[in-house]
């Protein structure tokens, strides 16, 4: 599933990917409008302060990588805060 959002300077795609029965992949692309280039954006602090994290959530899971394995219930979650703070 890819969720496009348009954006002054970037545009934005929050990409979700089954890979098993009850994991998925998940991620956050800014692409600037000038250049194209890309770049996973959901490790940054101020994306993982909006994404609204309990602790159990954080306990290093998803600092240092800009795609994510989480449960359905996660990518759900992570894709309606997404969605609101990129509208």
């Amino acid at each position: 599933m890819k969720i496009f959002f348009e954006g002054n300077k970037y545009n934005f795609k929050i990409i979700s990917k089954k890979f098993n029965k009850n994991k998925y992949s998940w991620t956050l692309k800014a692409i600037c409008k000038e250049t194209n280039y890309y770049s996973g954006i959901n490790n940054l602090n101020p994306i993982l302060s909006e994404l609204d994290m309990d602790e159990d959530t954080v306990c290093g899971r998803f600092e240092d990588s800009s795609e994510w394995e989480v449960s359905k219930r996660e990518m759900r979650k992570f894709n309606k805060i997404a969605k609101s703070f990129l509208t």
